[in-house]
Formats: C-alpha cells, sequence, structure tokens
C-alpha cells in the first residue's frame, strides 16, 4: 500500500546555544516546537522529507534530533548531557541524524541536509511537533545563533 501525500510544511527554527564548547551527547538548545506542522491537529499526521542545518561556524558536527509527538519534560539544559525520562521518552517516534559526511561547506559556514527522511510524525493537539537536538562530537559556536534548522513536512493523506 503507498501513501499519499498532499501539500508540504516547511518550519524553521533558530535555537539559543553556548557560545562554551559542547561535549559529545550534549543538548544543543533548548526544546524546538515546530508550530502548527500537523494539518488535522491531534489526528494528523506528517512525513518528515527533509531537514537541513546551516552552521555559520562551518563545525559540521554530527547532530541527532529526536521527534516527539507531545512536549517532553525535558530533564537537561542547552550545554549539558541529554536526559529525557524513561516515561517522557515513550513520546518519542523517531530520530534522524545530520552526520558529519552530509555538510557541504563554503569558506566560512556549512550545510548539512538529510533528505528522504521518511519518518511519520502525529503533532499534538495544536498540531505541533517536538524536536529535541543532540550533539554527538565536541563544538563550539561563535554566537548563540549559528545553527538554523529547516524542516521539511509532506502532509499526510
Amino acid at each position: 500500500m503507498s501513501r499519499m501525500f498532499s501539500a508540504t510544511t516547511e518550519a524553521e527554527v533558530t535555537p539559543t546555544i553556548s557560545t562554551s564548547a559542547y561535549a559529545a551527547a550534549d543538548q544543543l538548545g533548548g526544546l524546538q516546537t515546530l508550530t502548527s506542522v500537523c494539518p488535522d491537529r491531534g489526528d494528523g499526521s506528517v512525513t518528515l522529507a527533509s531537514v537541513s542545518v546551516v552552521d555559520i561556524d562551518d563545525n559540521g558536527a554530527e547532530i541527532d534530533l529526536f521527534f516527539y509527538t507531545d512536549s517532553p519534560t525535558v530533564a537537561s539544559s542547552d550545554n549539558a548531557a541529554a536526559n529525557v525520562a524513561d516515561g517522557e521518552q515513550l513520546k518519542c517516534r523517531g530520530h534522524v541524524t545530520i552526520t558529519a559526511g552530509s555538510y557541504k561547506a563554503m569558506s566560512a559556514n556549512s550545510v548539512g541536509c538529510v533528505k528522504n527522511a521518511g519518518l511519520q510524525v502525529q503533532g499534538d493537539d495544536n498540531g505541533n511537533v517536538y524536536v529535541l537536538a543532540v550533539i554527538r562530537e565536541a563544538a563550539t559556536y561563535s554566537t548563540t545563533s549559528s545553527l538554523t534548522f529547516y524542516y521539511n513536512f509532506y502532509q499526510d493523506m
């Protein structure tokens, strides 16, 4: 059985991040809210088509993105070891990894991209999807807005 898709939805997030050094497995920014990306609030779902990150510092660090159907209580904070309790992690519907090898660099910045991700996620009662970013290697960013994430979703029919 094939799935049918209609329109696409894009969400852009520039998380506030630290300018102090990150260690592997640190939370990267706060919990991201992708507002109203699901058209059928509470009942609908979307499929992640692609995700890109623009890194103005050209770190090109591997980042895991964990997708949640409801806002989890996150015990950690930016630039600390990522920590989501077992019961809260049950809200997670999957993850996508922006690998170090997926970045393409310019002279002073880079863009990492995951195409054809195919991760299906249901939104909460407001149509929101939540994302927690976890860095997988040491990196230091020059500004608190050095990263911008772009999420593209297909609306499932």
